[in-house]
């Protein structure tokens, strides 16, 4: 996970939600506003602080994100950057 924040914020672009398809619930919303590792370490003390699972454990890791940027290039600097770490899926069966 913080690999995966890391790899975006360090692009310039912030993280604003994490959201999952929940097969009961539907869709499920959690608000981050991730812009830095400064957020990213705090996000992650709170999670082990309050020894809370990550919202995206509920569907075995898969997730979608709400990005923002103040540029397209950032976005898809931030897009490659997933690919390569290999936690990118663009497509579910």
């Amino acid at each position: 996970m913080e690999a995966e924040m890391n790899a975006i914020v360090d692009e310039g672009v912030t993280i604003r939600d994490v959201i999952i398809d929940h097969p009961v619930y539907g869709s499920l919303t959690g608000q981050l506003m991730v812009k830095s590792r400064r957020d990213v370490r705090a996000f992650l003390e709170r999670v082990e602080a309050n020894q809370a699972a990550p919202l995206s454990h509920l569907t075995g890791g898969l997730h979608i994100h709400t990005l923002e940027a103040d540029s397209e290039e950032a976005i898809d600097a931030a897009v490659s950057e997933l690919e390569r770490l290999g936690v990118l899926v663009s497509e579910l069966d």
